[in-house]
């Protein structure tokens, strides 16, 4: 069996092109902007924006001289909030006589990624210098940072003092987290003393309101992961806001009781200026990010404001919409959903705060959960609910009102959904994941397209920034490609040629739904030829003779949605009825009566047959529901040329499939059980792109053998490509390719349209036909 290599995954925005010519020449599998030579900045270099981009899923900082004086000299991070600094000082670029420090540095880097992602719930940051320009080194050497001719690893603690991190980076989270316990335990006093009853202690902190309060109420000897939890989250976030607010702890009853503290370990807040009588209960999740951004409402004495900071990272950028521009650019644009959070301009800055940094924790949940190609499907946006109050009540009916909320909006659908519930980003993001799979409640918005963005009947005429925006936008969030962008290369002048560039040219071709249900679409005498005609799909075509009864239009619509785009349905309205049939000589059913015209797949032309035109019948068929999706379903009858692996020996049944032609790509089906006969979906697809790529079922759930392709869930589509072409031993290099997307026929149709491209036909050859 030729070998199998894989799986092999591409950064977000870098598709994975199958590149077929016509004629049937392959060209290798390769990431673009990952190993090609378009990417390349020239024999493995990296500069220090490529060690840590912004734009890219993790947590370490990039500093230069400047960011270094106005963060890790006064001890803050980038909110002014007090902070340890672990700065990783490394060789950015292979420059001669630093070989061996920059491969160092590369090494070093991924176990700084995973520190600092650990680190990211804490009193910490994480940033990386690139000290292989002499500047910079110069710089530090002044700090009295000197380099030991390796990538070094130096922590800053909020009084300045620093140290030099000899142990393993793998051990530099644990390390970190236990010298911040550490740090507290060893002052308690300064930064959460002890509370008991009588005690001056207790007395002084409950007399002093100059700040405002924090006291963590815990177990007296009980011990829980929450206990623990909330006790870590508090000693660090004690740190991150001395000076802004006070913080004490207790373990005895007469406190909690004071505090009505019924369920223990429990929070209280006490504003400044305000008696123990005041004191405001959290109720939201015990981790550090939430109790940091519900405390940073109440925050007192004077904030430290940097002078200078690192880009954002993208997974932390929220834009605020200001222009009707600026929505179209961010949500409607773009496809996928639109999720706002309503925030009226009448609220307290710290609370507006709030809000926020729970949308970007809920974006970092579903960051985990989904992944990051799912992840900006999804886009966040906040708006001014009282400034664009007019425009969210004529679109959505939403009335003004002065506190947050959060809606989803569906702009392909016409629809969106509301949140209804605590504003926590834990229960956010379940609904936000609810409303991505389209299994959130949603209701049509109230006009049939969704007006211009309007401030109170008015255009908003100021200068946007939108406007000056590069793709990908801002919130754009990529992996961390760090080892694919290591491996790239220059190219040199005896570098190959490119391929010649291949391109989708069928300009009128019908966009496929980007949902798991199928559409009618609107056909006229334009685009008919192009998609009904030329098109390998089976159609079924409704020449309407008069205006449709909401019944049959009902039936109509459903039939179309439950076959999920595996057949093809379309309209012709009245008006254009006659004009159309008459241009291509479509004649009317000899009785008058059938309205419904099937233009069948090539597949079931009589031999002899030369176009779908010709092979084109009325159907004796009424417009009900249930009769038309099973007429359409029998389209779908036949299962030739979809390979079945035999279930006695899934291995062996595979590697005969590919070495009866190793070069061509397949596409295989592991079911989530066994199967009688390939499903309708892979029918479908045989049908839409059978003379492009080959299908394969395999019909029993062997999991043992799935797993040995590295396939972790069923059911899965895996796509099989030639690698390079045959070596001298004639043997062919497959890549393993999991199709990570949604297991439906517009959601696959439209993967193999984005990543498989067809030459357009040369003025010499006939009779081809972009089959895309």
């Amino acid at each position: 069996m030729p070998q199998v290599v894989g799986p092999r995954r591409c950064s977000r925005n870098h598709r994975l092109p199958l590149l077929f010519l016509l004629a049937g020449a392959l060209s290798p599998l390769a990431c673009v902007g990952e190993g090609s030579p378009s990417s390349s900045t020239g024999g493995g270099d990296a500069t220090g924006a490529e060690f840590y981009p912004p734009s890219e899923f993790q947590d370490v900082f990039e500093l230069t001289e400047e960011t270094f004086n106005a963060l890790v000299k006064p001890a803050i991070d980038i909110t002014g909030g007090r902070v340890f600094h672990v700065l990783h000082l490394y060789y950015g670029k292979n420059v001669k006589g630093k070989e061996n420090e920059f491969k160092k540095s590369v090494d070093m880097r991924p176990k700084i990624v995973q520190a600092a992602k650990k680190l990211r719930s804490s009193a910490v940051m994480v940033s990386g210098v690139d000290v292989s320009d002499l500047s910079m080194e110069e710089f530090l050497a002044k700090e009295g940072i000197e380099m030991s001719g390796s990538p070094t690893v130096v922590i800053f603690t909020p009084e300045g003092d620093r140290e030099i991190f000899e142990d393993k980076p793998s051990n530099l989270a644990q390390y970190m987290t236990e010298k911040i316990k550490k740090y507290v335990s060893d002052d308690l006093t300064k930064y959460m003393p002890l509370l008991a009853p009588k005690q001056k202690t207790y007395k002084s902190f409950k007399k002093d309101k100059s700040l405002p309060r924090v006291v963590m109420i815990l177990e007296a000897k009980k011990k829980s992961k929450k206990k623990e939890q909330l006790y870590d989250a508090i000693s660090n976030l004690s740190v991150h806001y001395h000076g802004r607010l006070s913080f004490g702890y207790s373990k005895h009853r007469k406190i909690a009781k004071t505090f009505g503290a019924n369920e223990l370990p429990a929070l209280f807040l006490i504003p400044a200026g305000m008696k123990f009588d005041s004191a405001r209960p959290y109720t939201g999740t015990f981790a550090y990010r939430p109790l940091k951004t519900w405390l940073a409402q109440y925050l007192g004495g004077e904030s430290q404001v940097p002078s200078a900071l690192p880009p954002t990272k993208s997974i932390e950028f929220i834009p605020e919409i200001n222009s009707n521009e600026c929505l179209q650019k961010y949500c409607v644009s773009r496809g996928g959903i639109c999720t706002m959070i309503l925030l009226p301009q009448t609220l307290p800055e710290g609370e507006r705060e709030y809000y926020l940094e729970s949308m970007k924790l809920v974006r970092r949940a579903l960051a985990d959960k989904l992944g990051l190609t799912s992840l900006n499907a999804i886009h966040f946006v906040s708006l001014d609910s009282l400034k664009y109050s007019d425009w969210l009540e004529i679109n959505f009916g939403l009335p003004a009102a002065e506190y947050a909320r959060a809606i989803v909006w569906y702009p392909k659908k016409q629809a969106w959904s509301q949140y209804v519930g605590r504003f926590n980003a834990p229960e956010v993001s379940k609904w936000i994941t609810l409303a991505s799979k389209g299994k959130a409640t949603a209701e049509p918005i109230n006009v049939s397209e969704v007006k211009a963005l309007e401030a109170h009947g008015e255009m908003d005429s100021s200068e946007d920034a939108c406007s000056s925006l590069n793709d990908p936008l801002p919130d754009a969030v990529l992996p961390d490609s760090f080892k694919e962008r290591m491996k790239t290369k220059k190219r040199g002048p005896k570098s190959k040629p490119s391929p010649p560039k291949m391109e989708n040219y069928n300009s009128n071709r019908l966009p496929r739904p980007r949902s798991k249900a199928g559409k009618s679409f609107t056909l006229d005498s334009k685009i008919f030829k192009e998609n009904v005609i030329d098109s390998p799909s089976h159609w079924l075509v409704w020449f309407q003779n008069e205006e449709p009864s909401e019944e049959k239009a009902a039936a109509w619509t459903k039939s179309a949605r439950s076959l999920k785009g595996m057949v093809q349905f379309g309209v012709v309205a009245p008006e254009k009825r006659e004009s159309l049939m008459e241009e291509f000589s479509i004649p009317a059913d000899d009785e008058g009566e059938s309205q419904i015209r099937l233009f069948p797949a090539k597949h079931l032309w009589a031999e002899g047959a030369e176009s779908k035109l010709e092979e084109s019948s009325w159907l004796d068929s009424q417009l009900e529901s249930e009769e038309l999706t099973k007429k359409a379903l029998s389209l779908l009858s036949d299962s030739t040329g979809i390979f079945m692996i035999d279930s006695r020996d899934q291995s062996k049944s595979l590697e005969s499939w590919m070495q009866s032609k190793p070069q061509a790509p397949r596409m295989v089906l592991f079911p989530s059980k066994d199967l009688e006969e390939p499903p309708f979906l892979m029918k479908a697809l045989m049908v839409e792109f059978g003379n492009i790529i080959e299908f394969g079922v395999a019909m029993n759930s062997d999991v043992a053998f799935s797993k040995s392709l590295q396939i972790q869930k069923f059911p899965s589509i895996v796509i099989f490509a030639p690698q390079a072409p045959p070596g001298p031993d004639g043997k062919v290099q497959i890549g393993l390719i999991p199709y990570m997307g949604h297991v439906s026929f517009n959601a696959i149709a439209i993967y193999l349209e984005s990543n498989i491209r067809v030459a357009p036909p040369q003025e010499a050859t006939k009779d081809v036909k972009d089959e895309l």
